[in-house]
C-alpha cells in the first residue's frame, strides 16, 4: 500500500450541510426579528398612548381653569348659567366707561365724544370730552394740555363724608362734590365735581368748553346712566 493512498483514506470527509436546515435557521431568524420589531412597536404605541393621555389631562385641566375664570368673571356658579345674554352683559362695551371700584359701568352720552379719562385708584375719574359734531379738536379736551379735565367723579365712603356741613345734596371737605348714586360696593357712593375755572382763552373754545362741562354734568349726575358691571 503506497503512502498517497493511505493519506486519502485517513482524511475525514467534510459533512455536507442540509439545505433544509439552513432554510429553517433563516426562517427562525426572521421570526425572531419580527417578534423584536413587534415588541418595539408595541412599546412605542403604549408610550404614545400614555403621552396622549397626559396631554389630554393637561388640556382638560387648562380648559377647566379657563371655565372657572369665566364663571367667576360672570358671577355665576354653574356652567349652565353662562348664557349668551350673561356673557354679553359682562363683555367690554366701548359705549361705557367702567368704574371697577364701584362695580359699575357708566353709559356715555350720545351728545358727547369722550376724548380721554383718567382713573386714579382711591381718588376718582377725570374726564375730557367735546360735544358730538364739533369739527375741530380744542386744547381743553386734550389731557396733555388741560390736565384737570372738565369733570370728575369720585367713589367715596359714606362714613367719611356723611357728617360734612354742606349745602343739601353736596359732600366732601370743600363741599364741591355732588351726590350722584350709591355704588354697588356697600358703604360707598358716587359723587360729582366740576373744574374751578375755565381753561380756554379763545371765545369760541370757551363756549365749546362750557357746553362740554354742562353735558358732562348732565351725563355724570344722572343715576340712570350707572349700572352694575
Amino acid at each position: 500500500m503506497d503512502t498517497e493512498s493511505t493519506l486519502e483514506q485517513a482524511t475525514p470527509a467534510t459533512p455536507k450541510r442540509s439545505k433544509g436546515g439552513l432554510i429553517g435557521c433563516i426562517v427562525l431568524l426572521i421570526l425572531l426579528i419580527g417578534v423584536s420589531v413587534f415588541a418595539v412597536i408595541t412599546t412605542i404605541n403604549a408610550q404614545n398612548k400614555i403621552s396622549e393621555a397626559d396631554n389630554l389631562k393637561k388640556e382638560i385641566a387648562t380648559k377647566d381653569e379657563k371655565l372657572e375664570s369665566l364663571k367667576n368673571a360672570a358671577g355665576v356658579e354653574n356652567v349652565d348659567d353662562l348664557t349668551a345674554d350673561v356673557i354679553k352683559s359682562k363683555t367690554y362695551d366701548p359705549n361705557y366707561i367702567y368704574l371697577p371700584e364701584a362695580k359699575m359701568k357708566l353709559k356715555i352720552s350720545d351728545e358727547l365724544q369722550v376724548t380721554g379719562y383718567l382713573h386714579e385708584t382711591g381718588i376718582g375719574f377725570y374726564f375730557w370730552a367735546i360735544p358730538t359734531g364739533l369739527q375741530y379738536f380744542p386744547e381743553y379736551a386734550n389731557p396733555g394740555q388741560n390736565r384737570s379735565g372738565q369733570a370728575a367723579i369720585g367713589v367715596d365712603k359714606k362714613s367719611e363724608i356723611e357728617n360734612a356741613e354742606c349745602e343739601d345734596g353736596y359732600y366732601g371737605y370743600f363741599c364741591d362734590m355732588k351726590y350722584v348714586t350709591d355704588a354697588f360696593v356697600d358703604g360707598y357712593i358716587i359723587t360729582y365735581s366740576h373744574p374751578q375755572s375755565v381753561y380756554s382763552q379763545d371765545k369760541n373754545e370757551m363756549d365749546a368748553e362750557l357746553k362740554t362741562v354742562e353735558l358732562l354734568e348732565k351725563m355724570l349726575t344722572n343715576p340712570d346712566n350707572y349700572s352694575e358691571i
